[in-house]
């Protein structure tokens, strides 16, 4: 009998009612939740306070947490959240809001993703009964994985850079699916555009993966479909690469010079007059109010606006989110301070180190923070709060979906057909694994990052097992 009912719900699912169950679910859970941050994710304050902050029009050079660097690299929900609270919303529920768009909106290119790879429209035309049923149970996990649902209620980045991950796959894969087909000019225009958008939007709403996603997953997607529309899906890459590297680049508004004074009080920033610049101490000025004396006189180090606030290669480079193993391993650091579930502090920052010591001490690290990003907090392993005990029932369905993603790693190339999808899928994985590994400081943070890559790690999982059980038919006949 339950068998019976699971197979009409199977033959009977489809996306507009995947989606429309989804939103009734988050609706009710939007709803349910208090005004103020929740503790599941006391960050959606921040982005709230920042909302608030762009739509009052402040200027966000001022925002006191993080300066404007955060608004730049989350503008893809903040700007949103700043037009609802325009509009009288309050703004907690203006960040909830845009995520749950986003969170929907996910979904919504999961299924296209898939059954873009799969050749179908919808899941009912699947033929065999097996494929038919992964498929379904991957959509049902992706909308109603408890974290990843709970990302899309809460006012995080979380679940838009979830859904621009997806939109940037699918778009690309729609590019070079087109190239096989007599494809108007109108059609490829508007895919290309919203590829465009898609990773735009992707830096908006986390830069650090939107540039991994670029050197790991579009390089060897575009080097795998070589003879597919490769150089309108690298032009278009390259164009999403620069618009959101800069659009998500602070520009510097202020600049820090050396004006000449005799007290050591600044008699003016602003007036140089009689200054020679050939005169000036050897020194950059690096530190604001810093005094230095030379045979022409006292100098104080003063910051002067920048008037044309045009962003430079400097910005962008200055602004990368790490430089460095030294700023790396600082980051892992600064992270842990103040987390419940922190991790141990790393000692790859020693100043005395050479680089070739702190690379393998680096190294060295790697494996135990790898373990701990993608499978804990663990059932039995970790102690804490109440979260922390319900983050590590869910890291169990992690570490079976982990380990099956692994064995569809290596034995995928035996199917070339899904190798151009796989393969670029998993370099961008196990590198962005990696180095969020290395970044994280604390189980809290890892656990909600970790997130990003849940649907791009059922897809392939879809669709190795679509290729094994076809091949499997053919060979039975």
């Amino acid at each position: 009998m339950n068998l019976v009912l699971i197979n009409r719900f199977i033959d009977s699912f489809s996306l507009f009612r995947l989606m429309l169950l989804s939103l009734l679910a988050r609706l009710l859970t939007f709803f349910l939740l208090p005004s103020t941050p929740s503790f599941l994710g006391p960050d959606e304050g921040t982005y709230a306070a920042l909302a608030r902050w762009v739509a009052d029009s402040k200027d966000v050079q001022q925002f006191p947490v993080y300066g404007p660097i955060l608004y730049f690299t989350s503008k893809t929900i903040v700007l949103p959240a700043s037009w609802l609270i325009d509009l009288g919303m309050n703004q907690i529920a203006a960040v909830r809001l845009v995520s749950l768009f986003f969170g929907l909106l996910g979904i919504y290119f999961f299924a296209k993703t898939m059954f873009l790879l799969l050749g179908i429209n919808e899941v009912f035309e699947l033929t065999e009964s097996r494929i038919r049923a992964l498929a379904t149970l991957a959509l049902l996990f992706f909308a109603f994985m408890p974290s990843v649902f709970l990302w899309s209620v809460l006012g995080l980045r979380e679940s838009a850079s979830i859904a621009m991950l997806l939109a940037s796959v699918f778009f690309l894969l729609r590019i070079q699916s087109l190239g096989n087909k007599h494809t108007s000019i109108r059609v490829l225009v508007i895919n290309l555009t919203l590829a465009v958008i898609s990773i735009s939007l992707f830096f908006g709403a986390r830069r650090q993966t939107a540039i991994v996603f670029i050197v790991f997953f579009c390089t060897l997607f575009l080097i795998m479909r070589f003879k597919s529309n490769f150089m309108i899906s690298t032009i278009t890459v390259l164009i999403g690469f620069g618009v959101g590297l800069y659009l998500t680049t602070a520009p510097v508004t202020k600049e820090l010079l050396w004006t000449k004074t005799q007290t050591g009080v600044n008699q003016d920033p602003k007036d140089r007059t009689g200054v020679n610049d050939d005169n000036l101490p050897l020194e950059n000025c690096e530190v604001e109010g810093e005094l230095r004396e030379d045979v022409n006189g006292i100098w104080l180090c003063v910051a002067m606006a920048n008037p044309k606030k045009a962003i430079s290669f400097a910005d962008i480079r200055n602004q990368a989110p790490v430089k460095n193993l030294d700023e790396l391993a600082n980051k892992r650091n600064v992270n842990r301070l103040g987390a419940q579930t922190s991790l141990p502090e790393t000692r790859c920052n020693d100043a005395t180190q050479s680089f070739i010591d702190k690379l393998g001490c680096t190294l060295g690290e790697l494996p135990y923070r790898l373990i701990s990003f993608l499978f804990r907090p663990f059932v039995g392993l970790d102690q804490g709060s109440f979260t922390n005990f319900l983050a590590s029932l869910e890291n169990i369905l992690w570490f079976v979906l982990i380990t099956i993603f692994t064995y569809v790693s290596v034995f995928f190339r035996k199917y070339r057909s899904i190798q151009h999808f796989v393969l670029p899928v998993s370099s961008f994985v196990l590198a962005f694994s990696c180095l969020a590994a290395l970044y994280e400081g604390n189980l809290g943070t890892a656990f909600r990052h970790k997130s990003t890559i849940l649907g791009v790690v059922l897809l392939v999982i879809v669709v190795f097992f679509n290729a094994h059980w076809r091949e499997s038919e053919k060979v039975t006949k």
